[in-house]
This record gives C-alpha cells, structure tokens and sequence, in this order.
C-alpha cells in the first residue's frame, strides 16, 4: 500500500523485536533459492548478504522424492547466520535407494511469515547446507526476504 501524499509505503501494523525495536509489517520482496545436491555435500551455500540488515518473512524447501542418502535416516537442511548461528533447521526423511514414483509426488515444507527472522548485525549473511550428503536427487531451499536498516 502507497501513501497517496507521499508515494511512500505505509506501514499497516508492526511488531516489536528483541531490545524494543518497532519493525514495520512488511513483505519481503526479494528472493533467494538453492539447489542442495551431491556435489554442495554439507557445505554452505549463501543465501543472503545482508545490506547493510535483512529480515524474513517465509522460508522453506522442497525434496526430489528420488533423492537418497548413503545410509537411510533423517536429513537436517540448516539455515545459519553468520552472526548468531542456526535460525531454523529443517528435518525430512530421505531414504538409501527410491525409485521415480509412477504418481505426482511432492514433498514440501514452508514456514509461512509474517514475520520469521531480522538480523539486526550489518552485513551478516545467512547460507544453508545440509547436514548429510545426498547420494542422488537435490533439495530446493527458497527464502523470502528483504534489505532493511534495522541494524543495532
């Protein structure tokens, strides 16, 4: 929503964050997605560099249903913070061996906002990685977020 008079957006509600600081409610307009695969292994993969803060609003991932594992268990997708660590981990059972399913298969998991994490430590990043490597097939992980001045 734009202000007629000002062309500016106009902040609809807020929230209060850590340490008292009023965040307008907002979307976030940009977006970032990485496929985790065999060759990514456990490495971080960056998402986010933050400009000088950010703050998401939704975030979440979608598995192949052929992806495998060496050994069959439960595959942890991680979203780190360069400045405070782990934010939110995700965890999904990923079997040794799967064959294509004969049917439309999806298997998904978003954690819809409105409101979900601000980074208020200029120019923190935020990458994902995985906890095992995948043998075969990928994970997509997707963010929803936006550049804010939020920072303390």
């Amino acid at each position: 929503m734009t202000s007629l008079t000002t062309g500016l957006p106009q902040v609809v509600d807020s929230w209060v964050a850590s340490g008292g600081l009023v965040i307008p409610a907002s979307v976030g307009n940009q977006y970032a997605a990485v496929t985790l695969n065999s060759g990514t292994g456990t490495a971080a993969q960056l998402m986010i560099t933050g400009a000088p803060g950010y703050y998401m609003t939704e975030f979440g991932f979608q598995c192949d249903p052929t992806a495998t594992l060496g050994s069959a268990g439960m595959e942890t997708i991680n979203f780190v913070d360069s400045s405070f660590g782990t934010v939110a981990s995700f965890r999904v059972y990923i079997p040794s061996s799967a064959a294509a399913p004969t049917i439309p298969t999806i298997i998904r998991e978003v954690n819809p906002g409105p409101f979900i994490w601000n980074n208020k430590s200029a120019n923190s990043t935020l990458s994902v990685n995985l906890g095992t490597a995948l043998i075969a097939g990928s994970i997509r992980v997707f963010v929803r977020y936006g550049l804010c001045s939020y920072v303390g």
